[in-house]
């Protein structure tokens, strides 16, 4: 993802947002409905991911899963990202000035440094808590309605990233295509919690439970070393 910031960078220049061609004026009737395009996508996203988050942790909490509250600490931290993401885009859309000639776009790419910061944080805590929780052998119960949850849940992550990636490629904007990739691995973190609960249920062991908590909690780590990579 690093190298794709850098790439889109350079040819988009230092002010960060594309520079339009002769005769063009920056700001104009078309890239301000491109602009309402990408902040409506990224409403959704947030939307979408904040649905999900309060019924995973939710049923989290019912059913005493670590797994599951971790795979909604990830949904809070899309709902975090997507809505810095949502922040950069409406000053990226704002008007050109006279010592911003070509608009606000620069701010698109400095939400990366904050994304891998949030990243981090939340992928430590999870670790701990999970750790602390395979110490207690501490098993959730009924993991038959987590399992349902997180079914639901990779299938909505997907058509997120789905949305996301089209809106991203119509408007040619770095911020919905990294967010669009960022849902994607969604749904593989959705399905290692999804097949943690299964094992969870054939074995009665709950190892499993917070084992994947822990590989959750990693995987937002490694990310947020990727970003800053």
């Amino acid at each position: 993802m690093a190298r794709l910031v850098r790439r889109v960078w350079y040819h988009r220049g230092m002010s960060g947002s594309p520079t339009p061609p002769p005769g063009v004026p920056p700001g104009g009737p078309a890239s301000q409905a491109a602009a309402r395009v990408k902040l409506r996508a990224e409403r959704l996203a947030i939307g979408g991911a904040a649905g999900l988050a309060g019924l995973k942790l939710g049923t989290g909490l019912a059913i005493g899963s670590i797994g599951l509250v971790s795979a909604a600490a990830d949904s809070l931290l899309d709902v975090a990202i997507s809505s810095l993401n949502l922040f950069s885009l409406r000053i990226a859309a704002a008007p050109a000035d006279s010592t911003h000639p070509y608009g606000h776009g620069k701010v698109e790419s400095l939400a990366g440094l904050a994304q891998a910061v949030t990243i981090g944080l939340i992928g430590g805590a999870l670790v701990v808590t999970a750790v602390q929780r395979l110490l207690a052998g501490i098993r959730p119960e009924h993991a038959g309605w987590g399992i349902a949850v997180m079914i639901f849940s990779a299938a909505a992550s997907w058509l997120i990233s789905r949305h996301l990636r089209k809106v991203a490629r119509a408007t040619d904007s770095i911020v919905l295509l990294a967010d669009a990739l960022h849902y994607a691995t969604d749904v593989w973190t959705n399905g290692g919690v999804l097949l943690a609960l299964v094992l969870v249920v054939l074995t009665g062991s709950a190892v499993f439970d917070a084992l994947i908590a822990i590989l959750v909690g990693g995987f937002i780590g490694v990310s947020a070393y990727r970003l800053l990579a």
